[in-house]
């Protein structure tokens, strides 16, 4: 009587985080552990099940029922070089799997299978696979933004400084690697809103920014004149959108081959500065050519 007691406040008490788990869907964290596992009770597989728990629940869980608790985050400063190459390589291989398959796809196992180590090692510095895919992103992130920002055409003349702003911008824009990213973004977006706007900023936004600033520095210039009666912001977010929205739209739906032959991708920059510089009033082209 008194075994058969035991089992049934187990299983009242596995019932009861199913229970608390399903109704609050907060913030996921990947707990794939199993609740509790005592001896006499193995052929209740139930029990054994896997879950996914969140961290908000207002039941009274005592920490005994949980086995495995989500370790702290690491800090980067106490990391080797060596550790911190094992991360950057875990993060790489991560980066290739959400990419590939999106987030609901790829589970942590997946990652340790390609590139070794073990759960407890992503944990401690992930929090699991969420905080893996945030680091994964704010790597892509600064991976996209990182040409536009080294590109330096302070000194260029208008049309020369615009066809190489705009140059770079495409072929990054057009990389495999970030079209990918920006599927992704479109899919996980609704989960993670940050995220998706974290893309935004470093890439489209980016572009937008630098070039503002290389704009304003062109306004009113004698040699170099650019329309004062608008804002710096405005031309350069109205060139970004020239340069990029049919290429990025038509290779998103599979439309144009990929790399984009430099011919077409060319002809996409120039004639984004001719219509730019000139807009499209057939007097003003009359007399800049007359």
């Amino acid at each position: 009587m008194k075994h058969h007691t035991r089992i049934h406040s187990d299983v009242q008490r596995s019932s009861r985080l199913f229970t608390a788990a399903q109704l609050h869907p907060m913030r996921i964290v990947d707990l794939t552990e199993e609740i509790f596992h005592p001896p006499w009770l193995k052929p209740w597989s139930l029990v054994e099940s896997r879950l996914v728990w969140y961290s908000t629940v207002p039941f009274r869980v005592h920490q005994g029922d949980l086995m495995t608790q989500q370790q702290p985050v690491a800090s980067p400063n106490h990391r080797t070089t060596k550790g911190a190459q094992r991360l950057r390589n875990l993060t790489d291989v991560a980066a290739e799997l959400f990419l590939e398959r999106g987030f609901e796809s790829v589970a942590v196992d997946d990652v340790i299978a390609r590139v070794g180590g073990s759960r407890r090692n992503v944990y401690s510095h992930f929090g699991g696979k969420e905080g893996l895919f945030i680091e994964v992103v704010k790597q892509l992130c600064a991976e996209l933004a990182k040409p536009l920002e080294e590109l330096n055409i302070a000194e260029d003349q208008v049309r020369d400084g615009l066809s190489s702003f705009g140059r770079q911008l495409l072929q990054t824009v057009l990389q495999p690697r970030t079209l990918e990213l920006h599927r992704l973004m479109v899919a996980e977006g609704k989960r993670f809103p940050e995220l998706a706007q974290a893309v935004l900023h470093a890439g489209h936004f980016k572009g937008t920014e630098i070039l503002t600033a290389w704009v304003k520095a062109h306004q009113g210039n004698r040699t170099n004149t650019l329309r004062t009666e608008l804002p710096a912001r405005t031309l350069a977010q109205q060139f970004v959108n020239l340069v990029v929205m049919e290429a990025q739209l038509r290779a998103l739906a599979g439309l144009d081959p990929q790399p984009l032959p430099a011919d077409q991708l060319d002809a996409i920059v120039n004639d984004a500065v001719s219509t730019f510089l000139h807009g499209a009033q057939a007097k003003r082209i009359t007399h800049e050519h007359g």
